[in-house]
């Protein structure tokens, strides 16, 4: 198993996006140490963070700008631009019926794969929520992940 293969899960885990509610992408972006895979829809991104380094998988939930999306990573012009969905859930109290996986700690490909299909699998679960909160949803979500 190797990078290629979790992109795949990655892209497969999130298809639905594209193909039931209507997001474009996705958008790759590749660095050294990290491959982003960028989902818009109006002003609202689902940006999948495969970090490669830590060998961990996560989602985040974007504040685009006339569907541009932002140069700073959690922060642009003073303005929270990139919260985690996990820490959404949490501070909204929103109920799942699945779990967000495995701790994002040194993992494996396996371990990134399976963080992914349980971080898709909420925002399966919550999208509507996250839509219809907008902007608002960033103003009211604190940046750190773990709050």
């Amino acid at each position: 198993m190797g990078e290629q293969d979790v992109i795949l899960a990655a892209t497969e885990a999130l298809a639905f996006l594209v193909s039931e509610k209507g997001f474009g992408g996705p958008d790759r972006r590749d660095e050294s140490h990290r491959t982003a895979l960028q989902y818009t829809a109006g002003n609202i991104g689902i940006e999948a963070e495969l970090d490669w380094h830590e060998r961990s998988a996560f989602l985040l939930l974007v504040r685009l700008s006339h569907g541009i999306w932002p140069k700073g990573y959690y922060v642009e012009n003073g303005k929270t631009c990139r919260v985690h969905l996990q820490g959404v859930v949490r501070r909204f109290s929103w109920p799942t019926n699945h779990a967000f996986g495995p701790a994002a700690r040194i993992g494996s490909d396996e371990r990134m794969i399976t963080q992914m299909t349980a971080n898709a699998t909420v925002l399966r679960e919550v999208l509507d929520r996250v839509v219809a909160k907008g902007v608002e949803l960033f103003e009211q979500t604190p940046q750190n992940r773990f709050q």
